[in-house]
């Protein structure tokens, strides 16, 4: 479950912010954007709410 998590994260650091011409992980961005930091960010709560559920489920 950990690999698909980190897959999720970095195919779009180093496929699609590039693609956007911001290089990878986002270094050459927008000034004052750090997509690095916002994705880790915004994904961090979501992949710890999952792993709660899952563990609650396997629980029960």
């Amino acid at each position: 479950m950990a690999a698909f998590g980190a897959a999720t994260s970095l195919l779009p650091w180093l496929l699609l912010l590039p693609a956007f011409g911001w290089g990878w992980f986002g270094r050459r961005g927008p000034k004052g954007a750090n997509a690095l930091l916002a994705s880790t960010l915004s994904h961090l709560p979501y992949g710890l709410g999952v792993g709660a559920v899952m563990a609650l489920g396997a629980g029960l």
